[in-house]
């Protein structure tokens, strides 16, 4: 059991679950891009919660912002079979994004990615490999050579320093 008066209880959540979370996400989305796409997504919303002591299950929290974004994804892509062409492709804007939303978005983008780069080598591939590619803590170990344990300490360290660090940024910024 997750003590929920931590405030990362939200990531601790998802460091637990992402397996699960993952294929959740895939059985519902038909495709793994999108899936690793929304898992991390998940994550950067999680880490964006600023008040995690106020969750009562986040289990099951988690798995909420993940059936809203599925749920937001699926609103904003037509069927396949409704697609005419590539030009009416080109020509699909989603009307819920607005200059201020999709300018937010870039910040954050930027945001994260600084805070990334501020990781070492091996937290960073760590971290990608389970935000991006939806690896189990096992798989990764596996993949990268380190124990199980090694790969859990150095996945808490990235969590815990991108939390921390975007946290402070988002506080400084305008």
């Amino acid at each position: 059991m997750v003590s929920h008066s931590k405030p990362h209880v939200l990531l601790d959540a998802a460091v637990e679950h992402q397996g699960r979370l993952y294929r959740y996400l895939r059985r519902r989305l038909h495709n793994e891009q999108d899936a690793q796409d929304l898992a991390q997504e998940v994550f950067l919303r999680l880490l964006r919660v600023t008040r995690a002591d106020l969750v009562a299950d986040p289990q099951a929290y988690l798995y909420r912002v993940a059936r809203n974004l599925v749920y937001e994804q699926n609103c904003r892509i037509p069927p396949a079979n409704n697609w005419a062409d590539d030009t009416e492709l080109a020509k699909l804007v989603d009307p819920q994004l607005s200059p201020e939303t999709a300018a937010d978005r870039a910040t954050s983008a930027a945001l994260i990615e600084r805070v990334m780069s501020e990781l070492s080598p091996r937290n960073q591939a760590i971290l990608l490999l389970f935000c991006q590619r939806g690896l189990s803590q096992r798989e990764i170990a596996d993949q990268v050579g380190l124990s199980k344990s090694m790969v859990q300490k150095c996945l808490s360290q990235a969590l815990t320093h991108c939390r921390k660090r975007l946290r402070s940024l988002w506080e400084t910024q305008p």
